[in-house]
């Protein structure tokens, strides 16, 4: 018995932690891709992808978007 109530207190520590640490996690800004620091990329129209043959870097997807 004591150890199932071990086990429970454990479980609802647990439970309560991730709950406090999920809350004071904040959400990462979005970052500008032109900023300096950022290597330079073409910036697609939304829906469009590189050609295959394409070489270089390339801004795909919509903007804001974390992939």
């Amino acid at each position: 018995m004591k150890i199932a109530r071990l086990i429970h207190r454990a479980t609802v520590f647990c439970i309560l932690l991730n709950l406090l640490l999920s809350s004071l996690a904040k959400a990462q800004p979005i970052r500008d891709p032109h900023t300096p620091g950022y290597v330079i990329a073409t910036e697609l129209p939304d829906g469009a992808i590189p050609s295959p043959d394409a070489y270089g870097n390339f801004i795909i997807g919509e903007p804001g978007c974390l992939y």
